[in-house]
């Protein structure tokens, strides 16, 4: 499945809208396994959810080698970042320094990213409001790795959050 997506003339935006596609009877089987996924996701144990990091890790990141499915990824981890905070920080790291190696590792096979500012946003919403400077050494090692493009956009990847003294 992730195999099929970014093939083609045209980026695949299916999958970012889920009701639209079905209204239109034009869904996809990549928008059937995200919803499938998230709502089993959501049901699932922490315990169960503990192995979400390593699913991404040794299954999905091999498979990875275009931007679309690298968006398709973020689709499929995102909504989990939040629980993943408050019931296993752990995991969350992982999966944070996971999406890094990700686009460490499509930037080298792509030759122009269509949706840089999406990712860098996401990316930067992730350290804002679950990460903060948890990941910092290894993002560090990676953002010299990345096209100038990137690294100019997340030149604030690294720099400290800092917090309210009287909050």
């Amino acid at each position: 499945m992730l195999e099929d997506l970014g093939k083609g003339a045209t980026f695949p935006y299916s999958f970012l809208d889920f009701s639209t596609n079905v209204a239109m009877h034009s869904e996809t089987n990549a928008d059937y396994i995200l919803a499938v996924t998230h709502a089993l996701w959501h049901h699932a144990s922490i315990g169960q959810l503990s192995q979400v990091p390593e699913f991404v890790r040794e299954r999905v990141s091999p498979l990875v080698t275009n931007e679309a499915q690298f968006l398709y990824v973020c689709h499929l981890v995102g909504p989990f970042l939040q629980r993943f905070l408050q019931e296993r920080p752990r995991c969350l790291q992982e999966i944070v320094i996971e999406l890094y190696r990700l686009l460490e590792k499509i930037n080298r096979e792509v030759q122009f990213l269509h949706h840089t500012d999406t990712i860098c946003d996401f990316l930067y919403h992730i350290k804002y409001m679950f990460i903060g400077d948890i990941v910092k050494d290894e993002v560090l090692k990676i953002i010299p790795q990345l096209r100038q493009s990137l690294q100019i956009r997340l030149r604030f990847m690294t720099q400290s959050v800092k917090r309210d003294e009287n909050s």
